[in-house]
């Protein structure tokens, strides 16, 4: 009489193999394995979707819709000016420049005035000066939105039916 299967054990088409590392990887899957209840070859394959996850990350961010990045850009603008407004510290000044630069490079828009406002507002915190910076970020913000609205008009509508 054939023994009958439990359906414990799947059979893999592909067939199987033996995959040399060094002992202490072995260990550490082995380790992973047993606390989690499950076969050898199931931790190195989450590990290698993990990792093949997280290499598509880079492109996944490039994929971005440009309002996705406009709207990133002017939060990230607004939300530094406030915090430099706010709490007028070198620290801010730093960040509130880190991402006027940011925007300067990934988004090729003019902020030389804006930091300009940013380091006066620093400097001296006055009506003049708290105008002077409100307006920069505002006209910074519409260039990026400007931005959106000519690139919009240069990509293809797309067909509904």
């Amino acid at each position: 009489m054939a023994r009958k299967s439990r359906g414990r054990r799947k059979i893999y088409k592909e067939g199987w193999t033996a995959l040399k590392m060094p002992k202490s990887l072995r260990d550490i899957i082995k380790e992973r394995a047993l606390r989690e209840g499950i076969a050898y070859y199931k931790v190195v394959w989450k590990a290698m979707q993990f990792y093949i996850e997280a290499q598509k990350k880079p492109t996944i961010k490039n994929d971005l819709p440009l309002i996705d990045k406009i709207t990133w850009y002017m939060t990230k603008i607004a939300m530094s000016a406030g915090s430099l407004r706010e709490n007028p510290t070198r620290l801010n000044l730093e960040t509130f420049i880190k991402t006027a630069k940011q925007v300067r490079d990934r988004m090729k828009i003019k902020v030389d005035h804006l930091i300009r406002a940013g380091q006066d507002y620093f400097i001296k915190q006055d009506a003049n000066t708290k105008m002077e910076l409100n307006a920069s970020v505002k006209m910074v913000l519409l260039e990026l939105l400007n931005k959106y609205i000519e690139e919009a008009k240069e990509e293809p509508e797309e067909v509904t039916e």
